[in-house]
């Protein structure tokens, strides 16, 4: 029983360089607690000082599915801390992009 938590390229130098987190699933906060142990610095770039998620920082859901190819089905919603994350669900960490 796991999800994976698919890591943005500029957030994998926290992880190792790993471009997918498998994790426990549960409530999305709860989730993001969890892997601080193994990967602090990636969640103190999400999480707030108060331990809540950052306001710009999305989580995207994708249901179960193709294990091959998980984006190939559509986004279900995104996340908030409260919302529970179910086994074989994919989740994509969305960050805000700048230009000008």
């Amino acid at each position: 029983m796991a999800i994976n938590i698919i890591i943005p390229i500029s957030l994998q130098r926290y992880t190792g360089r790993k471009k997918y987190i498998e994790t426990e699933p549960g409530k999305l906060g709860d989730v993001l607690r969890d892997i601080r142990e193994d990967h602090p610095l990636l969640v103190d770039k999400l999480l707030d000082n108060k331990g809540n998620i950052k306001s710009y920082i999305k989580f995207l859901v994708f249901p179960p599915g193709n294990k091959s190819s998980p984006l190939s089905s559509k986004p279900k919603e995104f996340l908030k801390s409260n919302d529970v994350i179910k086994n074989d669900q994919v989740i994509k960490i969305i960050l805000p992009i700048a230009g000008g």
